[in-house]
């Protein structure tokens, strides 16, 4: 119940922070609002700095569509391996085409800021997986959906460049656990 209020709160005051932006001078330049994250993360801890690392790289994205449901810092059973599994929600975007690539985006950004984060943790895996409203075409029902999941292994991008990660094209790398939904397919 705490957490459904403490939503609701972060909500309005979102709400009431994009109603006083807007007030002021007109002829200012229009910047896109950060991502908003409704989890919690605890600072003080080794797994909450991971987190926090994280959602700032998200919100220096400055898309302005996208908020973190989920960062989950999970150890294997042996405590030798950590994977990391971010869940982003994406307000909905008309062209497919846009869409794949802000979750191409957020892939590369969350896994520099997991493997770059200097966290005492051996990460193993680092996954995005993004969720998007779509509508049931057989009952016309709204509902948030995985439309996009990319695992990326500390193999994989072991040597990459992380100070140029806008060049690296997910479309050539192999990573695991690949899934695009077929709405985002769309030409």
């Amino acid at each position: 119940m705490k957490i459904k209020a403490l939503t609701i709160l972060l909500s309005a005051l979102l709400a009431c922070s994009l109603l006083v932006s807007g007030c002021g001078d007109d002829k200012k330049q229009e910047s896109k609002p950060a991502a908003v994250t409704s989890i919690k993360i605890d600072t003080s801890t080794d797994e909450g700095k991971l987190q926090q690392k994280i959602a700032d790289a998200v919100a220096a994205l400055k898309t302005g569509h996208d908020s973190i449901s989920e960062i989950q810092v999970a150890q294997s059973l042996s405590g030798d391996s950590t994977n990391v599994n971010v869940t982003v929600d994406l307000a909905h975007i008309d062209d497919p085409k846009i869409m794949l690539q802000e979750c191409m985006d957020l892939t590369r950004t969350i896994a520099k800021a997991a493997y770059t984060s200097g966290s005492p943790y051996k990460i193993a895996n680092v996954t995005t997986i993004c969720r998007t409203s779509l509508t049931d075409t057989k009952n016309g029902k709204e509902s948030m959906d995985k439309v996009y999941s990319y695992t990326l292994p500390a193999e994989t991008v072991k040597g990459w460049n992380w100070d140029n990660i806008a060049a690296i094209n997910l479309a050539n790398v192999q990573g695991k656990g690949i899934f695009v939904h077929p709405v985002l397919q769309k030409k």
